[in-house]
């Protein structure tokens, strides 16, 4: 009676073991069908104002063994989709659901492939608070998606410190008849949980057309704004004690001159309409000088891999 009870003990414990065994190989099988792709999101800022542009970069390292191709065809079909859920903790989706930012790369075997998207492109971020979002891979010949960490970024509401209502010009006088279209100019002030920034908003009842970081609140003053005779925006803003970058913009955002100007002796550039002719034009300091007076700062979106 002993040995045949000693006999199903250990029979009991081959088969333990064998199930076991098999179950440490399903997991390594399904941690080599994880580790064909990694995939990593990264975002161009941790913090945004309302309505401002949010980019991700999405690194993909193919570990498959073979290449990987993203064409129009059926046998090519994959996408980069994206799991996004806002402050309210609601899943938000896409409105465009056009824009396939993988459409024609190639994932090479064996290396890490990146791509930026415009992430305000796809989704409407248009509420202020906490996001978190992931990157969904996929691909018709993959037998599953491949997902990265989940990520996670706030939106802030700026303090509106100077606005103007302008007419948008009609160049072509396509429009003679017609009521003057007008958009909201409107300077931000903002805190992104390091420090102030002030910024500029374009924006009419239906569309945001712009909104533009310019510099650092320093504790001085506020940007100066001045629309001139071609409904052009003209912001002089300090950035450091002596130096003072000046922009133009157009209703559409689009930068149409950037200098810079310092202090001399003790007077501070400004600006000056003339209210007979429309013009604006920088009075007072001189012409910074690059590298002596001031470092120029790239606007562009700025991931940590690219400041290496």
């Amino acid at each position: 009676m002993y040995n045949h009870l000693g006999c199903n003990f250990v029979g009991l414990k081959k088969r333990i073991g064998i199930i076991i065994f098999l179950g440490i190989l399903c997991l390594l099988a399904t941690q080599s069908l994880k580790a064909q792709f990694g995939v990593n999101l990264e975002l161009n800022r941790e913090n945004f104002l309302l309505h401002e542009s949010v980019y991700a970069k999405v690194s993909i390292r193919n570990y498959s063994g073979r290449n990987l191709i993203f064409g129009e065809i059926a046998e090519l079909k994959g996408h980069i989709e994206f799991d996004v859920y806002g402050p309210n903790g609601e899943l938000i989706r896409p409105y465009n659901t056009k824009l396939n930012p993988m459409n024609g790369v190639v994932l090479n075997s064996g290396s890490t492939t990146s791509v930026t998207i415009p992430l305000s492109r796809m989704y409407h971020f248009s509420l202020a608070g906490s996001y978190t979002i992931r990157a969904v891979l996929s691909h018709v010949q993959l037998e599953s998606s491949y997902v990265s960490k989940v990520s996670s970024f706030f939106i802030f509401n700026g303090f509106c410190v100077w606005e103007r209502r302008v007419g948008v010009p009609d160049v072509f006088n396509k429009n003679a008849g017609g009521k003057i279209k007008t958009r909201k100019v409107r300077l931000l002030n903002f805190y992104d949980n390091r420090k102030k920034l002030f910024a500029l908003c374009i924006e009419d009842s239906k569309y945001v057309y712009a909104v533009i970081r310019l510099s650092a609140d320093i504790g001085n003053k506020p940007p100066q704004c001045e629309i001139d005779g071609l409904s052009l925006i003209h912001i002089l803003t300090q950035i450091s004690p002596k130096v003072f970058s000046y922009y133009v913009y157009d209703l559409n955002g689009r930068l149409q001159e950037r200098a810079n100007y310092a202090r001399l002796n003790s007077i501070n550039p400004r600006l000056i309409v003339d209210s007979d002719q429309g013009v604006v034009t920088v009075v007072g300091g001189r012409k910074a000088v690059k590298g002596k007076d001031f470092q120029e700062v790239d606007p562009s979106p700025i991931f940590r891999d690219d400041k290496k």
